[in-house]
């Protein structure tokens, strides 16, 4: 078309040159997709209808940063995190998690309490029931595995905090 301008592709009229540190970053971003999409791949059968939230990019980027500062790659600092950054867990239950290690057996306790606000009972009537999924997502970043233990608990609607133990 007259007055079109295309411009050529990067590195079609002379050789495209990255620095150091952009090449450097670059591996180490793509190092730090493994262990994140472990933990999505995990995650994904339990997301249905349940899309978005920013999980991949905050894993990467957690990811990212320990291997930036040199260190092996853990899930410490995101047992926490709500799935979904729109839809937050957080507001209608809260966790606590207490580990005993042992060198022969090892005992991971779970409680959740959940209550709802005298608001969203008014809002939501029609809910007479549902279901707290726990998954525990045991990541060997070595081997690249991850072993899933999901556990679904129905719980029937009441006005009341409940606790569950694990």
């Amino acid at each position: 078309m007259p007055g079109e301008h295309t411009r050529a592709p990067r590195g079609s009229k002379s050789r495209a040159v990255l620095k150091s540190a952009m090449k450097v970053h670059s591996r180490r971003l793509r190092k730090s997709n493994i262990p994140a999409k472990l933990i999505t791949d995990a995650l994904q059968p339990f997301r249905e209808n349940f899309r978005g939230g920013m999980l991949w990019q905050r894993l990467v980027k957690h990811f990212a940063a320990q291997a930036k500062a040199g260190d092996a790659y853990s899930v410490a600092g995101i047992e926490y995190w709500d799935l979904n950054d729109v839809y937050l867990t957080s507001r209608l239950m809260t966790t606590m998690v207490k580990i005993t290690p042992d060198d022969s057996f090892s005992n991971l306790e779970v409680s959740v309490n959940h209550t709802f606000s005298k608001c969203f009972l008014e809002r939501k009537k029609d809910i007479t029931s549902f279901r707290i999924t726990i998954i525990f997502l045991f990541p060997d970043f070595k081997k690249n595995e991850i072993k899933q233990f999901p556990i679904f608990c129905p719980i029937n609607y009441s006005v009341t905090p409940h606790c569950l133990y694990f």
